[in-house]
């Protein structure tokens, strides 16, 4: 139902989701071994930076999906008389 309303929103959100899934699979061995065995400073780094920025990217989509969620479904209305 949402894919009418917002498609845009919906369409940014497979994106996202689909960016931090593949990191995941990318980097997935490299992390296990660096735990293992350490890291290089300039891997830890950009390992962090790609895995903030990810954490940034879900999270302004969780907002904007919220957003349109409780403005066209907000069960708020009518509440205060329960």
């Amino acid at each position: 139902m949402l894919k009418v309303y917002c498609p845009d929103v919906l369409d940014e959100f497979d994106v996202v989701t689909a960016d931090r899934s593949a990191w995941v699979r990318e980097n997935r061995e490299s992390i296990k071994r660096g735990v293992k065995t350490g890291l290089p400073q300039t891997d830890i780094a950009r390992l962090a930076a790609e895995s903030m920025q990810a954490a940034t990217d879900l999270e302004r989509i969780k907002l904007e999906l919220a957003a349109v969620i409780l403005g066209r479904y907000s069960m708020r209305d009518g509440w205060e008389s329960l």
